[in-house]
């Protein structure tokens, strides 16, 4: 885990470059405080806020080849450097480091952009040509670490956080209406958005190429969505699926420091956790939340397991108060409106893994999008049969196992799930059949805003990017078109990002995610779907059966309970008012510019004036998205300060490439015009 920043800018003053660059890598230090660094020439500079886990001593960053042509500056990790960096060696390169960083260098100036499909970790890296004038920047497959960037006509800029991009004197800070109307419906960003104008994010799976005043994005990952089957031998994939993710939890143990783990009581992180602690004869140290509130709360799961695997454990407990003093925190580092709390805990759970000295943890994200543990798979199932006729009886003998985490679930309501379902058996806006009720839920909260006719835009602009990337995705399974979709909305936009990288970078910590290994990731999506989804409904079914004989029994056949925090009610909680009264002031919501103020002002009377236990899971949505919507435009709008700081004081490393001379023009041009 690292922050980077750099920029290609031949119209700006280079005089200033040192100053940008200072305080753009101290904008985001938390990533990365171990040693700061930066480069720069007449036209470009880069910078590296860097988390040292690997070569401590010697992978220091921007990195260059030994003609200081090529530059580098990178965040994440390459967990298969050690095989490339062989791979290379016998190809004639040479080392001086042990770093992956260094891998990284030399697979760029060998293989070029094409070294993209040779890499297995999770990370994004700014690649400066000094002798071409290129700039090229890539993002892992998946969206585990995040790059922003903005180009104008003087040049284009790009950082891991937008705050590091706001330390530039001449970029304006506003709203996009288009993308936070997006998020508001969708739970999530459009993936190449960001909630501020102009500042855009690389997608997952994509890089760009900046030359000669021009930009291209292109991708260079594509999920396996073709329906060709590794096995259709359940025994056999069982094998298949364990090698894949013992070899995949191996390989992120690669480290000079210590690698924890988190431990939420379910079965994906009791996974990693257990074949973590089978490849190592080093004690490990596991972390998780504890709820006051005991609708949310697994301690009694996590504890079991803990003692099961002999980990040495450590909690946090979470009080409702903890939600609301922290939330304008999660908010800052989010960079984003929420539309749930559930980032709130995980950043200070990221606090307590740092105060024990652990830059590293493992945890379980990407199972339940690869391997079918969402409800809203058993959904689309049930949706798309009861388009084929399934009898009522049937119907509501599917729904009863749906969401037995809610205690309100009763059949009463069961019933009204039925009938809301009945509006979506037809596809309307194709291929998102299956987030169709999602994101008819969702324009309840676009209300809110003073927006109007948007959400079947942005249905369309979604299934139009969606289908432009893979255009035969309509005729594909209805299971992995919302496979597709969970990649491309929640798990890149919020669980990997808001929830994610950036709770836990705001602590200085690295989440590693072995279920998102690429060759994790494909062995799942070429099983069957019914060896991840029972015909019985059992979500996770192989890795259910695969660690049957490994982990507690109550582990393995607990119904899948998604992690939630408490959302509305600890802010309708009259304890606190003075913080909801501030943030929901008449001012507050008119400076916004982008709300409804009559209709906002109804919904909180209403809310404040409805029983916690009746306030709808829309309404939830919709009240936490106001509040962090209008947090985000006072934090990054109306504060709108540039600090000129160093926070690495002497210890920043500083190369002024203006006095290495003119680079030379070797063979690996890789970014030629030709190829751009």
């Amino acid at each position: 885990m690292c922050g980077i920043a750099g920029f290609l800018a031949p119209k700006r003053n280079s005089s200033q470059f040192v100053e940008w660059l200072t305080s753009m890598i101290s904008a985001i230090h938390h990533r990365g405080p171990d040693q700061g660094g930066i480069f720069f020439d007449h036209i470009a500079g880069l910078g590296s806020a860097r988390l040292a886990i690997i070569d401590i001593d010697h992978g220091l960053q921007p990195m260059s080849d030994e003609n200081k042509r090529y530059w580098l500056v990178y965040n994440g990790e390459i967990f298969n450097y050690i095989e490339l960096r062989d791979k290379l060696l016998r190809q004639g390169c040479t080392f001086r480091t042990n770093s992956d960083t260094e891998v990284l260098l030399n697979a760029l100036i060998k293989w070029g952009i094409n070294c993209l499909s040779h890499l297995n970790g999770q990370f994004s890296f700014l690649f400066y040509d000094s002798y071409e004038k290129c700039l090229t920047f890539a993002r892992d497959p998946f969206g585990e670490r995040p790059l922003f960037y903005l180009n104008d006509e003087n040049g284009i800029y790009c950082t891991s956080e937008i705050k590091s991009l706001f330390r530039l004197p001449f970029i304006k800070r506003d709203f996009d209406t288009d993308a936070i109307s997006h998020l508001f419906q969708h739970w999530a960003l459009p993936y190449d958005k960001s909630c501020f104008q102009g500042v855009r994010s690389l997608p997952p799976g994509h890089y760009g190429v900046y030359y000669n005043g021009s930009l291209k994005i292109s991708p260079y990952y594509y999920l396996p969505i073709n329906d060709s089957r590794s096995t259709e031998n359940f025994e056999e994939a069982k094998k298949i699926v364990y090698k894949s993710l013992k070899r995949s939890v191996q390989i992120r143990l690669r480290s000079d420091v210590e690698v924890g783990a988190y431990l939420s009581g379910g079965i994906d992180s009791s996974i990693t956790t257990l074949l973590a602690k089978q490849a190592t004869t080093k004690p490990l140290h596991t972390f998780s939340i504890e709820f006051a509130d005991s609708t949310y709360d697994e301690t009694s799961y996590q504890q079991e397991l803990a003692t099961y695997l002999g980990t040495q454990h450590h909690s946090i407990r979470i009080h409702n108060k903890d939600i609301v003093s922290n939330f304008e925190k999660a908010i800052w580092h989010a960079e984003t409106a929420l539309f749930r709390t559930a980032p709130v805990p995980m950043l200070l759970l990221s606090e307590l893994v740092n105060k024990n000295g652990i830059k590293v943890v493992l945890t379980g994200e990407g199972a339940d999008e690869s391997f079918l543990g969402y409800n809203i798979f058993k959904e689309t199932l049930l949706r798309h049969q009861m388009s084929k006729g399934l009898s009522d009886h049937e119907i509501l003998k599917h729904t009863s196992g749906l969401y037995p985490y809610l205690d309100h679930f009763n059949e009463e309501r069961r019933l009204t799930l039925v009938n809301f379902y009945r509006r979506f058996t037809k596809e309307q806006t194709p291929p998102l059949f299956s987030h169709e009720p999602r994101f008819s839920n969702g324009g309840f909260s676009q209300k809110l805003l003073d927006i109007n006719g948007m959400s079947n835009h942005i249905n369309n602009t979604l299934a139009d990017t969606m289908l432009s990337v893979y255009p035969d995705l309509n005729n594909k399974h209805p299971l992995t078109k919302a496979q597709v979709l969970e990649f491309w909305t929640l798990l890149g936009g919020y669980l990997l990002s808001s929830q994610g990288d950036r709770m836990s970078s705001a602590h200085s910590l690295e989440s590693r995610c072995p279920f998102l290994d690429k060759n994790v990731v494909e062995t799942a999506w070429r099983l069957p779907h019914k060896f991840r989804l029972s015909e019985k409904g059992q979500e996770k079914y192989i890795l259910k059966e695969i660690f049957r004989n490994q982990l507690p029994e109550s582990i393995i056949n607990r119904h899948k309970q998604p992690y939630r925090a408490p959302d509305s009610a600890v802010f309708l909680d009259r304890r606190y008012s003075d913080f909801m009264n501030d943030l929901l002031s008449s001012e507050s919501i008119l400076n916004c510019g982008i709300f409804d103020e009559k209709r906002v002002g109804q919904f909180v009377k209403k809310l404040l004036n409805t029983s916690n236990e009746n306030i709808s899971p829309r309404e939830d949505q919709a009240f936490i998205l106001l509040l962090s919507t209008i947090s985000l435009h006072r934090l990054f709008i109306v504060s709108n300060t540039i600090t000129k700081e160093n926070r690495y004081g002497k210890y920043l490393r500083v190369i002024d490439g203006r006095n290495l001379g003119k680079p030379k023009e070797l063979d690996h041009q890789i970014l030629s015009e030709r190829q751009f």
